[in-house]
């Protein structure tokens, strides 16, 4: 595995890297190139919403710490909304949203 795929990628990449292996020939080294170069793009590429949600709820609720503080109570259904809004309103801008800053477009 090259030193620059790692973690996830190497998981994802192996069996694609083993199958070049037994090709034999060039494959295993364009293969390999085709892996660092792709995880190189890929650590360029702005995350998608999804991920920029995650990141946004470990912003409101604070690192594994700080959300094991909140294990004991529970929020209510208004408090997680807003929460949410928020983080879209600061992340959304008005031409995602149909005008209306904050709220996702449906």
């Amino acid at each position: 595995m090259p030193a620059a795929v790692e973690d996830r990628n190497a998981d994802m990449w192996e069996p694609l890297l083993a199958v070049a292996d037994i090709a034999g020939g060039s494959w295993p080294g364009r293969a390999r190139a085709a892996a660092v170069a792709l995880v190189a793009v890929a650590r360029e590429v702005e995350p998608g919403l999804n991920i920029r949600l995650l990141a946004d709820v470990r912003t409101v609720f604070g690192d594994e710490e700080q959300l094991m503080g909140y294990a004991d109570r529970v929020l209510a259904d208004e408090q997680i909304e807003a929460a949410v809004y928020e983080a879209l309103a600061r992340r959304c801008p008005k031409s995602r949203s149909r005008g209306r800053r904050g709220t996702p477009a449906a």
